[in-house]
This record gives C-alpha cells, sequence and structure tokens, in this order.
C-alpha cells in the first residue's frame, strides 16, 4: 500500500507542477500599439502539458498505483465498484499531499503578475 501512495503523490505532483506551471508560461503581452503579442505557450501549450503529464505518469506509475492523479477519479472508481471503498481516503489523502507541495493559486497568480507587469511591453493598466 505504501508504494502505491507514494506513487499517487508523485504523480499528484507531478501533474500540477507541469500542468498548472505551464499556465504561467501561457502569457499575452500588449506592444506599444496594443496589439496582443504572444510571448507563451497558449492555451494550446497548456493542453498539451496536461496532457504530457498525465501520459507520462500513466507510463510510469500506472502499473503501480492506477494512476489516478485525482480524488474525484478515485472516488468515481470506487462508486463504480471498480476501486475498494478502503482504500479510498488513503489515496486521497496522498493527492492532497501531493498537491500540497505546490505553491497556491494565489501565488501562482502572484508570479505571473509580477513577471507581466515588469515587461517592457505589458499595458499600462496593467502596471
Amino acid at each position: 500500500m505504501g508504494k502505491r501512495l507514494t506513487a499517487e503523490l508523485l504523480g499528484t505532483f507531478w501533474l500540477v507542477f507541469g500542468g498548472c506551471g505551464s499556465a504561467i508560461l501561457a502569457a499575452k503581452f500588449l506592444d506599444a500599439q496594443n496589439l496582443n503579442v504572444n510571448y507563451g505557450i497558449g492555451l494550446v501549450g497548456v493542453a498539451f502539458a496536461f496532457g504530457l503529464t498525465v501520459l507520462t505518469m500513466a507510463y510510469a506509475i500506472g502499473h503501480i498505483s492506477g494512476c489516478h492523479l485525482n480524488p474525484a477519479v478515485s472516488v468515481g472508481l470506487c462508486v463504480g465498484g471498480r476501486f475498494p471503498s478502503k482504500e479510498v481516503l488513503p489515496y486521497i489523502a496522498a493527492q492532497i499531499v501531493g498537491h500540497g507541495h505546490q505553491p497556491n493559486g494565489l501565488q501562482h497568480y502572484s508570479l505571473l503578475w509580477f513577471s507581466i507587469s515588469r515587461h517592457q511591453y505589458a499595458s499600462p493598466s496593467f502596471r
């Protein structure tokens, strides 16, 4: 059981780090003529980042823990009768701990705002 919980913890960490971390790179700036200039990876890049993080974890830990990565998946599998109910709470705890090692949303937003507001092409109303 410990090996599976560790795999879920690391998998959830990787999902939040790769997926949510990529959202910071999906920035849009305004140039001097107030035209949008895309310097980030954009929405498609974020979608690819989430997809690739789930794919890498499916291959890396899927055979160990089932690669749920999300409490909703664990609960859904339990309700559907495909996952033992006695293991749901430990899985959810491991997933929460794996997510908890990441900065929360406010810190992500603060980092994004700080990096954009200091950029030379940032909109004056954004500074």
